[in-house]
């Protein structure tokens, strides 16, 4: 596979998150907090772009997703 063929299938999963996130019904959420990994989520109301992190701390935070680096955080929830 390709460097250019590797960026296509990621770009494909980046656009496919909101979809799952859409079909998921908080299990797969729940998964990750207990395993101690931040998990996100979207709203109805989330703005385009961005999407709400979940720390397992219980701390929710809305956040732009760089795939090549730190979220950024836009604001605490």
């Amino acid at each position: 596979m390709t460097v250019l063929d590797q960026a296509d299938e990621l770009d494909k999963l980046w656009h496919s998150v909101p979809k799952l996130l859409e079909q998921d019904e908080g299990w797969a959420l729940r998964e990750v907090l207990e395993a101690g990994v931040a998990g996100y989520t979207r709203d109805v109301d989330t703005p385009e772009g961005l999407l709400i992190r979940h720390n397992p701390d219980g701390t929710r935070q809305l956040v732009r997703i760089h795939l090549d680096g730190p979220d950024t955080v836009i604001r605490a929830l």
